[in-house]
């Protein structure tokens, strides 16, 4: 669930920064080999299609400030050409309860390759292949880490 992304002060310095991270790294096995092309163009404003959720514009917790900002935003895209509307995202109230089940499955699944032989540092107090995991693991991880591999590996178990 979280990826990386680039923030910057201009489009054509964010588009900069995605031509250095785009693409397939060799040294990292979960990049798609996908390829890349030249995202420095120019931004065709009215080709820009903006839904700004409703749900989101009467959240509780939602800070005036923030929802003004956004708000000016909206309108800036939309006096430049963007088509902007309302839409709906009606499963917004289960998106914390989807994100607790999602998320420590996710963690275990991209954790289980912290092994300590290939990724990972290794604990120097290991005497066998089962402390190389458990050492290494218990010395490197925090409890907090520890605990959504054990629940996303419970939730990724066959009948769960």
């Amino acid at each position: 669930m979280d990826q990386i992304g680039p923030l910057a002060k201009t489009v054509k310095d964010t588009a900069l920064i995605f031509e250095v991270i785009a693409g397939q790294d060799p040294l990292d096995a979960t990049t798609a080999a996908e390829p890349t092309r030249d995202r420095l163009v120019e931004l065709n404003i009215n080709d820009l299609r903006i839904g700004w959720p409703r749900e989101y514009f009467g959240a509780a917790g939602l800070d005036s400030r923030v929802k003004k900002i956004v708000e000016e935003a909206i309108a800036k895209f939309e006096r430049a050409g963007a088509r902007v509307r309302a839409i709906s995202l009606p499963h917004t109230e289960s998106a914390l309860a989807a994100y607790y089940i999602i998320q420590p499955a996710e963690a275990a699944a991209n954790l289980a390759r912290y092994d300590g032989i290939r990724y990972g540092q290794r604990s120097p107090a290991v005497r066998d292949l089962l402390s190389v995991y458990t050492r290494t693991r218990g010395d490197f991880l925090g409890a907090e880490t520890r605990r959504r591999i054990m629940v996303g590996t419970y939730t990724l178990s066959a009948g769960y």
